[in-house]
């Protein structure tokens, strides 16, 4: 079970390699297009040394967390959502295609 920094530095490792794929495998399936924010991520990241990478969690709940990722030195980098889901972290990107049921409306926790 990997902690919320080592999966938000496999995040970072994943796009600073500069495959665009790669990112994608950490995102749910449930969640469809997909492409627009991993090329943001990848194009922001790539070369990054996810060791050397600052990182800072925002969150209203723990199973969801913002990530900012930033060059040691630098205030601005990434910034992407990951969730607590089913045993594991995974990474929030694209649009969720799940329907809920009900009257319930989709959305994102905390907003």
């Amino acid at each position: 079970m990997a902690t919320r920094e080592a999966f938000a530095r496999s995040v970072v490792a994943a796009a600073a390699s500069g495959s665009v794929e790669q990112v994608e495998k950490l995102v749910p399936e449930v969640f469809v297009n997909v492409r627009p924010d991993s090329q943001r991520l990848v194009d922001t990241v790539r070369g990054w040394d996810p060791e050397r990478v600052e990182l800072r969690f925002s969150n209203d709940f723990p199973e969801f967390a913002t990530v900012e990722a930033a060059k040691p030195g630098l205030t601005a980098g990434a910034e992407f959502t990951i969730s607590w889901a089913d045993g594991h972290w995974t990474l929030v990107m694209g649009t969720s295609s799940y329907k809920p049921s009900g009257n319930a409306e989709p959305g994102t926790p905390g907003t």
